[in-house]
């Protein structure tokens, strides 16, 4: 590698280290472990404008909110995270969950 010139040097380094900070970013993340301490209840709720999977899981669990959003979207079967007013929802009824982060 000639370093020569030094824009090319600092050049090629920054472009590595942008490509580097990208993958970290982009990297797929562990979902917490969940543990239900008592049995799983659920309750039907309605999407309400406004509501996001995120609102929903701070409003019903005083724990991780990420685990309760996985939990969520596995009772009711989502693959992404889009919800819609209207829609109906199986949620967590009792607060429960004990979250273990891998």
């Amino acid at each position: 590698m000639n370093i020569n010139n030094p824009f090319k040097f600092v050049s090629r380094v920054l472009v590595i280290s942008l490509l580097l900070a990208g993958l970290y970013v982009y990297m797929p993340r562990e979902e917490p472990l969940v543990v239900l301490a008592e049995p799983l209840e659920t309750i039907t709720l309605e999407v309400a404008p406004g509501d996001s999977l995120w609102s929903l899981a701070l409003d019903l669990s005083t724990e991780d909110p990420r685990a309760t959003v996985h939990l969520i979207k596995t009772i009711n079967g989502l693959n992404d995270d889009l919800i819609y007013p209207g829609q109906l929802l199986e949620v967590p009824g009792n607060k429960s969950l004990q979250v273990y982060n891998n």
